[in-house]
Formats: C-alpha cells, sequence, structure tokens
C-alpha cells in the first residue's frame, strides 16, 4: 500500500504491521526509514549501495537496486524464511 504522507504517530504503528519493509533506495544521505523499521522489529531488505550497508549492518538483507529480480528474490527470502524474517 501506499499512504502518502504518515503523521509521525501512526507511522511506528504501520512498521510493525509490515511483514518486510522494502527500501531499495538508489540515493540515500543516511538511511533512517530502515533504522525506523528495524527499531520496530520489522525485517528490512534495502539498498547494498550508498550509506545504507553501513547504517543497517547485519540486520537487514542487503539486495542490487538496480536489479528488480534481487529485489523480489530479498522480499521472498524473507516472507518464506522464518529465521530471515526475525533477524
Amino acid at each position: 500500500r501506499f499512504f502518502g504522507f504518515v503523521p509521525h504517530s501512526t507511522l511506528a504503528a504501520l512498521y510493525r504491521m509490515a511483514a518486510v519493509f522494502a527500501f531499495p533506495s538508489l540515493y540515500e544521505g543516511f538511511g533512517l526509514p530502515p533504522l525506523e523499521a528495524m527499531a520496530c522489529g520489522t525485517p528490512v531488505v534495502t539498498s547494498r549501495i550508498s550509506s545504507l550497508p553501513e547504517v543497517v549492518g547485519e540486520g537487514a538483507l542487503l539486495v542490487d537496486p538496480y536489479s528488480e529480480e534481487e529485489i523480489a528474490q530479498g522480499i521472498s527470502r524473507v516472507l518464506d524464511d522464518d529465521e530471515e524474517s526475525r533477524n
């Protein structure tokens, strides 16, 4: 779903309800959205470029943001693997 602007009071609840947070950004200054999702216990699939690998460390599944196939495989991997979704 695409919600558009979401107030901060609602954001944490949306992160917690999500099965996975996909953030295949091509450029990111810091990467706050993946950290917010991780803080809520939501599994994250994000880009292996820009600052994101350093920001998320080993807490997220990293993918090539230019590869639709790799993004889809990453999301499927998290959704299909209970252990992966809890990392």
